[in-house]
């Protein structure tokens, strides 16, 4: 049983408060007005707060912090040291991410003659954005609210269901590469031209992110996130 925690209710607020605050500046800053940007924001936060919330109280049921830098807050020292170790996992994660990409972008294309759209990955998916903009769309969509379902939500579920942290991480990290193609991804149909090199990819971008997650904590793996997506 989960028991549902009071405690986590105010943390949970504050991620789904930074959620709406990021994505109504992304949409504004890209083409949307005001309004509809804040309509979106708060109905698409409803949810980011419902996950976060139930993430956050099995956290706590699993005897695991997963907001360290908010914790620690007025520590400097440890402030600074989750700033270090935050750098060093995304130029890890960064670069292994980029190495498996190589690989399976060459057996994609080379043996299983799966095609690529030919336009970028901002072009296909925010059209027009400025970088800045696409930033805050980022931070928002992939950084916030991806890492509230599939780390904070489906990765503590299922490690509080199996009572193992290392299944967690691989079932979730295989959950959240197939989510892409399934028609709860908007742009589905662009990952089914080439299904082989996104399940490889994805998967073992969020078995990475799980074990940095587990190790660091949801703040560390949202920037990672984020940059990974923006940079790669």
């Amino acid at each position: 049983m989960v028991r549902l925690s009071t405690a986590q209710s105010g943390k949970a607020l504050g991620i789904c408060c930074v959620y709406v605050v990021v994505t109504v500046v992304g949409l504004v800053l890209w083409q949307y007005s005001v309004a509809y940007a804040v309509f979106y924001a708060v109905f698409s936060g409803i949810w980011v707060l419902l996950a976060a919330y139930i993430g956050l109280t099995l956290a706590e049921d699993l005897d695991f912090e997963p907001l360290p830098l908010v914790t620690n807050l007025k520590d400097v020292k440890k402030v600074g040291k989750w700033i270090g170790f935050t750098v060093i996992a995304f130029l890890l994660i960064f670069g292994a991410y980029k190495g498996i990409s190589m690989a399976a972008h060459h057996i994609s294309t080379n043996i299983l003659g799966e095609t690529f759209p030919s336009e970028s990955f901002f072009e296909t998916h925010y059209p027009g954005a400025s970088p800045f903009a696409a930033f805050f769309l980022i931070f928002a969509s992939a950084g916030i609210m991806g890492e509230v379902f599939f780390r904070l939500f489906a990765l503590n579920l299922i490690w509080k269901l199996t009572k193992n942290a290392g299944i967690a991480i691989v079932v979730s990290s295989v959950i959240f590469s197939i989510y892409f193609l399934t028609p709860l991804n908007p742009k589905n149909e662009i990952m089914w031209g080439f299904p082989f090199y996104h399940l490889v990819v994805n998967t073992f971008a969020g078995i990475f992110l799980g074990y940095a997650y587990k190790k660091l904590g949801f703040e560390s793996v949202v920037v990672v996130r984020t940059l990974m997506t923006f940079f790669g």
